[in-house]
């Protein structure tokens, strides 16, 4: 978690500069896309390895609404978990960080969220025979 914590760190400073922006909740959802681009990129690797099919999920009546909650649910989690107190120690803690290794961060965060991504498309591209 504590990748996830210096990336939130990261992410809530860059929000924080502007004064009208919820800096919590826009680095927290930041972390629950980066979070949801693991899990996809997993899903397709499971299914690359175990040559599962998952396209009979979208015969369940109302499967996005189900996929809908479930996001929203661990989302209001994410922004649970990131309380005032966490957010002063994770920014303190990343602020005590030498200026270089800050930015590095900022960079770090965006390339592994596109990386994650790009990756998955890629298996999942495999998987259907394409490559």
């Amino acid at each position: 978690m504590k990748f996830y914590n210096t990336i939130f760190a990261s992410a809530y400073r860059s929000y924080d500069k502007y004064e009208n922006s919820p800096a919590k909740y826009r680095a927290s959802s930041f972390v629950f896309v980066h979070m949801l681009g693991l899990v996809f990129l997993i899903v397709c690797v499971i299914q690359k390895t175990f040559s599962l099919d998952f396209t009979g999920v979208r015969k369940f009546p109302g499967y996005q609404l189900i996929f809908l909650m479930i996001g929203f649910f661990f989302l209001s989690r994410l922004w649970k978990y990131y309380s005032k107190d966490r957010i002063e120690i994770l920014v303190k803690d990343f602020e005590q960080k030498p200026l270089l290794q800050r930015r590095l961060w900022g960079y770090v965060a965006v390339i592994t969220l596109i990386l994650e991504f790009v990756v998955a498309a890629v298996v999942l591209n495999y998987v259907n025979g394409v490559l």
